[in-house]
């Protein structure tokens, strides 16, 4: 063969990668589409309502449009860059969810360019080839995009949150690395910039959600374990421009992390574990991630995991093992860094990507959408590795990972189908995990949706004889509400008796499937078709769940069984009754509404002095939030004004406002 035979076979060759390049990641794209969009049907989940009920008091004024944005409930910050994204949909609250996972999906997409961008620079920067880089890049966002374990982030409304920040991250990531490759900038130029873009992104993507805090931590990682120093730049005022605007953010998180491993009573009975059995736990789900994400455990991709067992020992076996594996990973990937920096780099992005959502905050312990930046270490990681590899290894890793993708794209198009019917996604995760009371909450719920009651009566029978005794409050007040609420299947002989419902409600765990239970509890239905349901056991019910200290340390729930206390006594008149428990509601949660219904009751008897006097104290026991408080503050005013004029026309004292 000559040198022009080779000349040609080499070029030949070289075409071919280019025009599998151009036409792969159009097609990836579309790919990734299709796969999403047979879940674009995928219903509102139990954390949608809680975050976004606000949007149907939203109105065309900008005044309601800042009050739901910074408003909200979810993290210190409210989270209002991802509150904000919401309004773009809110006119199809509550009754088309449709309308906000295609958004969702929109920001995926955005996201996989993305991630294709950043596998692309970080090759480049590595001195790779356009063309090599460009595949990485490919590689890179396929193996990502297309995972099963990141569908959750899409079709659940509210974690648009997960998918925002990580759009930020993303973001500073991408100009990050365009602006350290720049030339002919001025040093002092470059590194304001790209301190100014570190600082930028990590704002947005912080006030998306908390864990964007960690964008400086994860381009520490990118500049420690793959690139070198950027051109243009003195060795020194590099490592101090790492150091403050990397190095300090990435200890003030782990400094927080630490101050939340502090756990308060409130905590401890609300999670039902400690800092030490979450960390033993979540040690063992890292693991079951990973299983999940190479298509080694499809049963990890049921959204309703609370039931996964809590490790109450880390010396068990298999938080010990489970730790300890991830203690020499991380001791392998810091003394191996020189020589096999992308993989070391994947341990550690994988670990730092989880430090907020899997340590010590006191969450619960499973969400597969915490894997939605974790992931993009990996993927990142398995092209640049073969790209620079020969040989067997090349070759063994580009078939792992053609067969990674084969099985993910099976697999999220069948999640996809699952998700995006409500009915076949209740009775598919509940074959699935039988004894997640989520699970049978939901299942339950899409029942009485679908009128089929009696089914939905006989399931809450079964529901509560196949939970523990923690549990069984949840289905037994299901239960009431088929037969005494407003579905009325008038069947008392089959509700459960006053003193079973004392008895576990004394005994019930904290969750947010017994809260909404609760809140689903309908008080005032039940006098002829379960006549022993009148506002006397009612109330004696309510105080009970009052008194047990799990539900109690939920403030949440502190308020919603005050406030249902303090109807009670309104409807039968005991009027300075209802008023101590309207003023217990709001120690828990200010609630405008509830400071509505307290000045009522002082003008229906006229102690107008005594109202005028608890509007002055109650100026500033609101919101430190300063929309909220502004807004907890107005209505103060409006309300003391109102009880002000009565006062006047009616001759008596009001005590004026504070200044």
């Amino acid at each position: 063969m000559t040198m022009n035979d080779l000349s040609s076979a080499s070029w030949r060759y070289y075409r071919t990668r280019i025009l599998l390049a151009f036409f792969a990641f159009p097609l990836g794209m579309l790919t990734v589409f299709l796969v999403y969009w047979q879940g674009i049907t995928s219903p509102f989940h139990f954390d949608d309502a809680p975050n976004l009920t606000g949007l149907s008091v939203v109105s065309s004024s900008l005044e309601s449009k800042l009050l739901f944005v910074f408003g909200g409930l979810a993290g210190p910050s409210g989270r209002p860059v991802s509150l904000a994204s919401f309004l773009i949909d809110g006119a199809a609250w509550p009754h088309d969810s449709s309308v906000f996972v295609r958004t969702n999906i929109l920001i995926h997409l955005i996201n996989a360019c993305l991630v294709c961008w950043i596998g692309l620079l970080i090759a480049r920067a590595r001195d790779h080839s356009a063309l090599t880089s460009a595949w990485v890049g490919i590689i890179a966002f396929l193996l990502w995009a297309t995972s099963p374990l990141l569908q959750s982030a899409s079709f659940m409304v509210i974690q648009r949150m997960t998918t925002l920040s990580a759009l930020f991250v993303f973001l500073g990531l991408v100009f990050h690395l365009k602006l350290r490759e720049a030339r002919g900038v001025d040093q002092s130029w470059k590194l304001l910039l790209l301190g100014l873009n570190v600082s930028l992104f990590t704002v947005l993507a912080t006030l998306s959600k908390e864990n964007g805090a960690l964008l400086p931590a994860l381009v520490l990682l990118v500049e420690w374990l793959l690139l070198k120093r950027p051109p243009g730049l003195e060795t020194r005022s590099w490592s101090i421009w790492k150091g403050v605007f990397l190095g300090i953010p990435a200890i003030l998180v782990l400094v927080f992390l630490v101050y939340k491993g502090n756990y308060t009573e409130a905590d401890l009975l609300r999670r039902g574990f400690d800092v030490g059995d979450r960390l033993a736990t979540e040690a063992m789900i890292l693991w079951e991630y990973l299983a999940a994400a190479a298509n080694l455990n499809p049963q990890f991709l049921n959204p309703y995991l609370d039931n996964y067992p809590i490790a109450r020992s880390f010396w068990a076996p298999m938080p010990f093992i489970a730790s300890m594996g991830w203690l020499i990973l991380l001791v392998v990937a810091v003394f191996l860094r020189s020589k096999a920096g992308p993989a070391a780099f994947a341990i550690c992005w994988y670990l730092v990507a989880h430090s907020v959502e899997s340590t010590t905050i006191p969450l619960e312990l499973v969400f597969q959408h915490r894997n939605y930046v974790p992931l993009v270490g990996i993927a990142l990681a398995i092209p640049i590795v073969a790209m620079e590899s020969r040989g067997l290894l090349r070759t063994s890793l580009m078939l792992v990972g053609l067969l990674l993708l084969s099985a993910n794209i099976a697999q999220s198009r069948s999640n996809s189908w699952i998700w995006g019917d409500a009915n076949r996604a209740a009775e598919y995760w509940l074959n699935d995990n039988p004894t997640s009371v989520r699970a049978k909450t939901v299942m339950l719920d899409r029942l009485i949706k679908s009128e089929r009651l009696e089914e939905a009566l006989a399931y809450t029978e079964v529901a509560e004889d196949s939970s523990g005794p923690e549990n069984r409050a949840v289905f037994q007040l299901m239960r009431l509400r088929l037969i005494c609420g407003p579905e009325a299947l008038g069947v008392a002989e089959r509700a459960p008796s006053l003193a079973e419902l004392q008895q576990s409600l004394q005994s019930a765990a904290f969750s947010f499937a017994l809260a909404d239970s609760i809140r689903a509890f309908n008080s005032d239905s039940g006098s002829e078709r379960c006549p022993w349901l009148d506002d006397a056991a009612v109330n004696l019910l309510l105080e009970v769940a009052l008194q047990n200290p799990a539900l109690e340390a939920n403030h949440l729930t502190r308020f919603l069984l005050s406030r249902s206390i303090a109807v009670l006594a309104a409807r039968n008149e005991q009027w300075q009754r209802a008023i101590d428990f309207y003023k217990q509601a709001l120690q828990a949660f200010p609630e405008p509404g509830v400071l509505q219904q307290i000045t009522v009751i002082h003008l229906r008897t006229g102690t107008l002095a005594q109202g005028c006097e608890y509007l002055a104290s109650a100026l500033d026991r609101g919101w430190s939030r300063p929309v909220l408080r502004q807004n907890w503050r107005r209505q103060v005013r409006a309300l003391h004004a109102y009880l002000s004029r009565e006062a006047m026309m009616r001759g008596a004292d009001c005590m004026p406002l504070p200044n």
